[in-house]
């Protein structure tokens, strides 16, 4: 397999959907980033949370803003089925809508939010 990755940091998602695994959320999150005429583009993902912050992840509902503190897109091409696989996977958040959040990298984070 052939791919490359990106690392996201300090980015922030809506949840529209939660899916609670052993092992993993799943989680559909929605982007938007500002561009020069003042307009957004917004990006739709599939993603899962991981590793340290599982627990926490568990939590998350519908309709909850994240803060991606840290994670990673990998698109993958697998020689053998010739096509490409899109990976989105978060290390580290913060729920913005929990009762006490942990930390946050931005305190305006409501005005970085298209919707």
């Amino acid at each position: 397999m052939i791919g490359m990755a990106i690392k996201i940091t300090a980015k922030f998602a809506k949840v529209w959907e939660a899916e609670i695994k052993e092992r993993m959320v799943k989680l559909k999150l929605s982007t938007g980033d500002k561009k020069q005429d003042g307009t957004w583009e917004n990006s739709n993902w599939n993603a899962i949370v991981v590793g340290k912050q599982l627990e926490e992840a568990k939590d998350i509902k519908k309709g909850d803003t994240i803060e991606i503190i840290s994670g990673k897109i990998s698109n993958v091409y697998n020689k053998e089925k010739q096509t490409n696989y899109l990976n989105v996977v978060i290390f580290e958040f913060v729920n913005s809508n929990a009762e006490t959040p942990t930390k946050k990298i931005t305190d305006n984070w409501e005005d970085e939010l298209p919707f």
